[in-house]
């Protein structure tokens, strides 16, 4: 429906938008599909008063955190030790089965019925608490968009705010695959702000790791930068994100780890299933366990630090130039409405 908006209802999904909703839908599934088996799991796993090992929580806290994710070290726990009834058993199997095949339409038939023998009512939103709920994730993520210093996370919400305006609707979607929402935009938003987003995206394949540079010009203080890129990512996924290259770790798993907001202590505790579970390939998992496995022992050698520091002058220019379309786009994403057309 959202695709359908910018084109004009009269127009049919092409190929290109149908792998695009393909690949889409596989996101909302690996993502906030889990999330809803970790809601029905925390339910069965708050009403049996147990808990789960090394976890001697408080269940008004447990109440609380009624949506926390899970590890899948942590769910096959609470099916094997929790879930006690057949038919809620059944119907969590089928769900999980539904989420590993990747099928939407299967996804949601599993949802309804696990949800209906865990005893959760699903309500019906209208379409006026539809618009609204569009809106107030629009507006958060201009909110957040203001203090972002994440070039990545920059770029994915100024697309995803113009997105949403445009198209009324919302896109849940890594942000590797906004290159393809942009192309579906370029006929809705003005020639200006899509030169701004096309060379933005640029200057980041090209910079690579170094956009990333905490010593880069940036317009706000230093000191309010440190701070807000320490909430992006915790101390280790920036010693790993250092390191990806030697280790073989792709732009896309530091991308997926960075979109999962890991702490120190998630990362040591992650094992590849839990990688993988986030979307990250099985290869490219066991890369990663490898590498935080070293990150304290791995200082890196002084001839690495020195072509560091070389390639960082020759993109200087560059940096600069970035640092000011970050001023761009961030005021793109505070008046969205200014840069769409027809």
């Amino acid at each position: 429906n959202s695709i359908m908006h910018i084109h004009g209802k009269q127009r049919e999904n092409d190929e290109s938008d149908q792998e695009l909703m393909s690949t889409l839908q596989g996101y909302l599934l690996k993502t906030l599909g889990y999330k809803a088996l970790d809601i029905l799991l925390n339910n069965e796993l708050l009403y049996s008063q147990l808990n789960l090992p090394g976890k001697n929580t408080d269940k008004k806290q447990d109440a609380k955190n009624f949506a926390e994710s899970r590890t899948s070290t942590e769910r096959s726990w609470i099916m094997e030790n929790v879930i006690k009834r057949k038919s809620v058993a059944s119907g969590l199997k089928q769900l999980i089965f539904a989420l590993k095949s990747r099928d939407s339409e299967k996804f949601i038939e599993a949802f309804h019925t696990a949800s209906s023998v865990c005893s959760l009512r699903l309500k019906k939103i209208d379409n006026k608490k539809l618009r609204n709920l569009v809106f107030n994730i629009r507006r958060a993520m201009m909110e957040k968009l203001k203090n972002e210093h994440n070039p990545t996370l920059i770029l994915q919400y100024v697309v995803l705010v113009l997105h949403s305006q445009a198209s009324g609707g919302l896109m849940h979607m890594p942000s590797k695959h906004i290159p393809k929402l942009l192309t579906l935009l370029e006929s809705r938003l003005s020639q200006d702000a899509m030169n701004k987003v096309k060379r933005y995206g640029e200057l980041l394949n090209t910079l690579g790791e170094s956009a990333y540079d905490k010593k880069g010009d940036h317009a706000e203080s230093s000191s309010n930068s440190d701070q807000l890129d320490e909430k992006v990512e915790s101390g280790k996924l920036q010693k790993l994100r250092s390191v990806a290259k030697r280790f073989g770790i792709s732009r896309d798993s530091i991308e997926t780890l960075l979109e999962e907001d890991f702490d120190d202590e998630d990362l040591l505790d992650l094992n590849e299933d839990d990688l993988v579970d986030c979307g990250i390939p099985s290869k490219q998992a066991k890369l990663i366990v490898k590498a935080v496995e070293g990150l304290d022992d791995d200082a890196g050698s002084d001839e690495e630090e020195a072509a560091e520091s070389s390639k960082q002058d020759k993109y200087a220019p560059l940096k600069k130039e970035l640092a000011q379309l970050t001023l761009d786009l961030k005021a793109i994403g505070a008046n969205p409405k200014a840069a769409i057309v027809g």
